[in-house]
């Protein structure tokens, strides 16, 4: 059986046109055999709709619905509940243990179902990405073919501002132009290779 201790806090008035009847019927001290009873009901009919983990999770709750029942039980007109102050909820240690390793259940599950979201979502990116750089590919080799002046704004794009230098035969430094840059980065045009005449076999 779940069992759930606590203490309470009681804040109430009386109001002015009730003062004269509390203090006849309850000698000016209504708590002890007014308030208290009704309190303890109302908590113990709200805490029997209410597991024990669900009292210690849904405090708040469980103190409104209690106020609410307290107040109709004793009466608004006659004696004015203000609110219920719930504290020091203790748990058998059986049922903490319960309730921490359920916890900890949950939180690995949430870890778990985040990481196989992350990993899906990393996968779709990289997908994403390489299709992406696919139809990059595809764009730029497709400009190299129909424009040759599409190297040239490569190779300014990515220019230093210093003259490219080459090291020649014989150690010999050489400079190269824009037009050589580009002639030697160009494609190589498609050529069609026909083979030469052969002159005719002499007749015997």
């Amino acid at each position: 059986m779940q069992q759930v201790k606590m203490e309470v806090h009681v804040l109430y008035r009386v109001p002015e046109h009730s003062a004269v009847k509390i203090f006849q019927d309850y000698a000016g001290e209504p708590f002890d055999s007014l308030i208290a009873p009704r309190v303890q009901e109302a908590l113990k009919e709200v805490a029997a709709t209410h597991s024990a983990e669900q009292i210690v999770k849904r405090r708040e709750e469980v103190k409104n619905r209690a106020l609410e029942l307290a107040r109709r039980k004793i009466g608004a007109d006659f004696l004015v509940v203000v609110d219920l102050v719930l504290y020091n909820l203790a748990l058998s240690p059986e049922l903490e243990a319960a309730i921490e390793m359920k916890m900890v259940q949950e939180q690995e599950a949430e870890k778990a179902k985040f990481t196989q979201l992350k990993a899906q979502i990393e996968a779709d990116t990289a997908i994403i990405r390489a299709k992406g750089e696919a139809e990059a590919i595809g764009v730029r080799g497709g400009a190299l073919r129909s424009n040759p002046d599409f190297i040239k704004l490569q190779i300014l794009q990515n220019w230093n501002g210093r003259s490219p230098l080459v090291v020649g035969g014989g150690g010999s430094n050489v400079l190269l132009s824009l037009e050589e840059l580009s002639r030697r980065a160009a494609p190589a045009a498609p050529r069609t290779v026909r083979p030469a005449p052969t002159a005719p076999s002499p007749q015997r």
